[in-house]
């Protein structure tokens, strides 16, 4: 029973572990490519600042809506903790993606998700994007031919 005890623990606490917040973007490109979908039909492409700021913002969306959480530390505090809602809508990340600036003046540092908030905001992101390819697809065949 020790042994499963132990075990229990090992896995919850690697589950529960933080993704720092530029990582968790350049994993949620990595595994949806979002940013590329939403660019016109060009030919370009995308620079690699641009779809990581992209996702950022996309992975900020999800945790203002209360899909994620972004967690962090207070100047003054220790331990990570929540960022609350009102922080999350009155506020923006640094440059660096490794803070959260509140307009209130608070500052959380080493600004990060929960693993599984990032799996989910994945899925949701994937969903998303498998949806706008089927609506784009359904336009093109309904479009009006140009004769």
């Amino acid at each position: 029973m020790r042994v499963v005890s132990l075990l229990y623990r090992i896995w919850w606490s690697r589950q529960a572990a933080f993704v720092p917040f530029r990582e968790a973007a350049a994993r949620l490109y990595e595994q949806t490519k979002a940013a590329d979908v939403l660019l016109p039909e060009t030919g370009t492409v995308p620079r690699p600042t641009a779809c990581l700021e992209y996702h950022a913002r996309q992975l900020v969306r999800f945790a203002k809506y209360g899909k994620a959480t972004f967690y962090g530390k207070r100047t003054s505090a220790s331990s990570m903790e929540p960022i609350p809602h009102s922080d999350l809508w009155a506020g923006k990340y640094a440059d660096d993606m490794s803070r959260w600036i509140a307009e209130n003046g608070i500052e959380y540092l080493e600004l990060s998700l929960r693993h599984s908030d990032l799996t989910t905001v994945i899925q949701s992101v994937r969903q998303a994007v498998k949806d706008h390819d089927a609506l784009l697809a359904w336009c093109r065949r309904h479009a009006p031919s140009r004769s």
